[in-house]
């Protein structure tokens, strides 16, 4: 078999930014061929509280029927690791209400950001980041609450934690701690680690090879000179190497750009490569 043919039955594609219904997600992944549309949870018109139960049994059906599996990708503004007890427990039943949407509409992967937090000290007119400032806070706020939303998601849906940029040592050892005692699993975006043969690419390509068996989202999209979310085939990053690590894997490719001219793009450079490897 091909690497196009293991690969492409598995392509999908994010819509962050169009769409005005999952339906026309769907509708879109049906007209290029992909089987997989990420729905992206930071869109307020998709927030849980504005679907029915009738309604997401609806949207479930319509995605099944169409043959396109749906993919979530939590708010970006939702933190994991306020200071605040009650505050973050807030924030984690937020996502827990986001977690249990996306299983209603059977969605397969549920991604989520390590994510940042910070505070402004009006005093000093400075902002403070918590990890820089309270790192043994940061930390356990992090570990404790991917416990709680792993286990919450745990058999019903594969939560997913995602690179953004650069993992440093200590959020890596949190989250495979997190990843050896619970139902968690990965989204390598490959762009977000740095392009060429940066030290955090590396590094970051490191720390993903040596859990192939917890990827279960790719996030593809080019980067150059800093910028990230280019059209596949324009940029510097090299997918090959993460195509055949992958290949055999139950991975899903998310084609993840800001609009859909680009996603078409993206899609024909992709094909291009791919039939020729």
């Amino acid at each position: 078999m091909s690497l196009y043919e293991k690969i492409r039955p598995r392509l999908g594609f994010a819509d962050p930014y169009q769409g005005d219904t999952i339906e026309d997600s769907v509708d879109f992944a049906v007209q290029h061929g992909f089987r997989i549309a990420e729905i992206n949870l930071n869109r307020s018109r998709f927030f849980p509280e504005n679907f029915t139960p009738q309604e997401r049994t609806s949207i479930k059906a319509y995605s099944e029927g169409k043959g396109v599996s749906l993919s979530f990708h939590g708010p970006v503004d939702v933190s994991r690791m306020p200071r605040h007890r009650v505050i973050r427990e807030a924030s984690i039943l937020r996502l827990r209400e986001m977690i249990d949407f996306a299983h209603d509409l059977g969605g397969k992967t549920f991604t989520i950001h390590p994510g940042r937090v910070a505070f402004f000290h009006a005093g000093e007119n400075k902002v403070y980041f918590l990890k820089k400032h309270y790192p043994q806070t940061y930390f356990e706020a992090l570990k404790s609450s991917l416990r709680n939303l792993s286990s919450h998601a745990e058999a019903r849906i594969s939560l997913c934690i995602e690179n953004t940029y650069h993992l440093d040592e200590a959020v890596k050892e949190v989250i495979e701690t997190v990843l050896s005692e619970n139902e968690l699993y990965l989204t390598w975006d490959v762009a977000h680690a740095g392009g060429g043969d940066s030290k955090a690419q590396k590094e970051t390509f490191s720390f993903f090879e040596s859990h192939l068996d917890k990827i279960r989202v790719v996030h593809l999209h080019d980067r150059r000179e800093g910028k990230t979310h280019l059209a596949i085939g324009t940029g510097e990053i090299d997918f090959s190497s993460i195509f055949r690590l992958l290949a055999d894997s139950e991975a899903y490719f998310i084609i993840e750009m800001r609009n859909r001219a680009q996603t078409i793009l993206s899609l024909s450079n992709l094909e291009s490569y791919l039939k020729g490897s």
